[in-house]
C-alpha cells in the first residue's frame, strides 16, 4: 500500500511539473502550441501508466502479505489442535499396558527357564552316563584283580587231596583258605561276576573260550567244546555288553558230526 501511494504521488508531481512549464514557455506559434499539447498529453499518458503500475504493485504487495500472514497463522482450528495437549491415558488403558508388558516379560523368563531345564536334563543324562561308565570300569578292574586272588586260593584248596592225613594246624590252614575262597566267590556274585563254563558239545566261541588242546570224541561235533579244563569269568553276563574277564580253557573235539552254529 505504501508503494502504491508513493507511485501516485510521483505521477502527480510529474504532471504538475509539466503543467508548470507550459505557462512559462508559452508557444509563440501554432506549431509550438501543437507540440506543447502533444507533450502535455504524453506526460498525462505517462502519469496514468505510472499510476496503474503503482496500483498493481501495491495490489501484489497486499496479496503477498496476506498470503504470508495466512500461511504463518494457519487456521484457528489447526492452531487449537496443535496447542491442545495429548489426552492422558485412562487407568484401564494404563493397567492394560502394564499387563501386556508383564506378560511379555513373563514369556521371556519362561523361555529362559525352559532352556535352562533342557540344559540341566542334558547335563544330567551326560553325567549319569559318565558316572555309570566309571562305575562299570571300576567294578571290572576290581573283578580282574579279585579273580587272580580267587584263582590262587582255589588252587591251594584243591592241592591237598588227603586233608584227613594232615595235622591239625594244616587242616585249620586249609579250612581258612577254603573259607577265603568261598568269600571271594560270594563277592563275585555281589558284583555280578559269574564263572564262565560250557557244556560238552557247545559251539566254540573264540571271544569266550580258549582252546588248549584237542580230543577225539565221537559224541561231540568237530570243533565243538569237548571238555572244560579251567572255567573262565565273565562280568555282567546278562547285560547288553558283557565283558569277559578271563576266557575259559577248553579242549575241542577233533572229529565227529558237523559243528552247530554258535548262539546269537
Amino acid at each position: 500500500r505504501a508503494a502504491g501511494a508513493a507511485g501516485v504521488r510521483l505521477a502527480r508531481r510529474c504532471y504538475a511539473q509539466e503543467s508548470a512549464k507550459a505557462p512559462d514557455e508559452a508557444p509563440k506559434t501554432a506549431e509550438d502550441q501543437t507540440k506543447a499539447a502533444e507533450n502535455t498529453a504524453k506526460a498525462a499518458e505517462d502519469t496514468a501508466k505510472a499510476t496503474e503500475e503503482a496500483a498493481k504493485a501495491a495490489e501484489g504487495t497486499t496479496t503477498a502479505g496476506e498470503e504470508a500472514e495466512a500461511g504463518s497463522a494457519g487456521s484457528p482450528k489447526e492452531d487449537a489442535e496443535a496447542k491442545e495437549p495429548a489426552p492422558a491415558p485412562s487407568p484401564r488403558e494404563a493397567l492394560e499396558k502394564e499387563l501386556a508388558e508383564a506378560q511379555e516379560k513373563l514369556k521371556g523368563e519362561k523361555n529362559k527357564l525352559l532352556l535352562s531345564l533342557a540344559d540341566f536334563e542334558n547335563n544330567k543324562k551326560k553325567n549319569q552316563a559318565a558316572r555309570e561308565k566309571r562305575r562299570r570300569n571300576a567294578n571290572l578292574n576290581f573283578a580282574r584283580e579279585l579273580v587272580d586272588v580267587f584263582q590262587r586260593f582255589d588252587e591251594l584248596s584243591l592241592a591237598e587231596e588227603k586233608v584227613s592225613e594232615l595235622s591239625d594246624s594244616c587242616r585249620a590252614l586249609h579250612e581258612g583258605i577254603t573259607m577265603t575262597r568261598d568269600i571271594c566267590k560270594g563277592t563275585f556274585e555281589k558284583f555280578d561276576v559269574e564263572a564262565l563254563t560250557a557244556e560238552p558239545g557247545a559251539a566254540m566261541v573264540p571271544a569266550r573260550f580258549e582252546s588248549v588242546g584237542e580230543v577225539e570224541d565221537a559224541g561231540v561235533a568237530a570243533g565243538g567244546v569237548a571238555e572244560v579244563v579251567r572255567p573262565g569269568w565273565i562280568f555282567e553276563p546278562r547285560s547288553a555288553a558283557p565283558a569277559v574277564i578271563r576266557k575259559a580253557q577248553v579242549k575241542v573235539a577233533r572229529q565227529g558230526p558237523a559243528t552247530p552254529p554258535p548262539p546269537k
